[in-house]
């Protein structure tokens, strides 16, 4: 993954004048700039770039020169070395990956995702290499995008009885607001058993906290419990099974055996 970093406490803001013959020597900083617009802002043109560093900087830059630029730095829109080509597609499979297993991208599709890891990230990702990324990895989140009529359920959603089954998840369409939702939610009555709203909803301390409370409060525990392969549910993972490990140790009626 590229990370461009720039320090702007050290370029002066002053009108330059970058010619064809200087641009071979241009400042590091200079070419920090334009490699941040580039590579942080995917739909800029090179145009328009210039058009930044002028406003922004105070530095005169035209398209052809930015583009003179990029060249050098081998910045390119695309890539018509195979190998180059499939190295790319490698980074961008693998970032949308762990991105995924994190919980970060649910309900991303391919145009809000691209802007995501070039502004967040700094990488410019091929819109067939998040498309084909996508549809192997989020098979589920692209069906639910599609437009149409969606696919009926064919069977009948059906719990045996009251806190047989409880599913948790989290919510993240306001993350962007700085709020994160973690709920509970009983499988039979679909109502829901306790609901967290706070900065984040993946730190697995928290969702123990939410998860022993309830416990607490409620004074017993569920028969099973659903959720997600996301990082935040562990710890609670774990006072599950102790509470149904003990429950089982208890009770003499079960053989000794089963224990083994």
């Amino acid at each position: 993954m590229v990370l461009i970093l720039c320090s702007l406490d050290v370029v002066v803001a002053v009108e330059m004048d970058v010619t064809a013959s200087s641009i071979t020597s241009l400042p590091c900083d200079l070419t920090t700039l334009v490699g941040n617009l580039f590579h942080h802002h995917p739909t800029y043109s090179d145009e328009f770039i210039g058009r930044r560093m002028t406003e922004d900087y105070g530095i005169q830059l035209s398209g052809r020169q930015v583009k003179r630029i990029r060249l050098q730095q081998g910045w390119l829109h695309r890539y018509n070395n195979s190998t180059v080509a499939e190295a790319e597609q490698a980074i961008t499979f693998n970032t949308i990956e762990q991105l995924l297993a994190e919980g970060r991208i649910r309900q991303y599709g391919r145009r809000q995702l691209i802007i995501h890891l070039s502004r967040k990230y700094g990488h410019r990702p091929r819109g067939n290499d998040v498309r084909e990324a996508l549809q192997a990895l989020d098979t589920y989140g692209v069906t639910s995008r599609m437009p149409g009529m969606k696919k009926k359920r064919q069977d009948n959603y059906v719990v045996p009885g009251p806190d047989w089954l409880w599913c948790l998840d989290g919510h993240d369409k306001l993350s962007r607001f700085g709020i994160e939702i973690y709920a509970c939610v009983n499988a039979f009555s679909r109502k829901i058993i306790w609901s967290f709203v706070g900065s984040s909803n993946r730190t697995q301390v928290s969702v123990l906290r939410q998860y022993l409370d309830t416990i607490k409060a409620i004074g017993y525990c569920f028969n099973f419990l659903r959720s997600d392969r996301s990082r935040e549910t562990p710890m609670m993972a774990d006072a599950y099974y102790f509470f149904c490990y003990t429950a089982c140790f208890n009770d003499f009626s079960i053989p000794d055996d089963v224990f083994n």
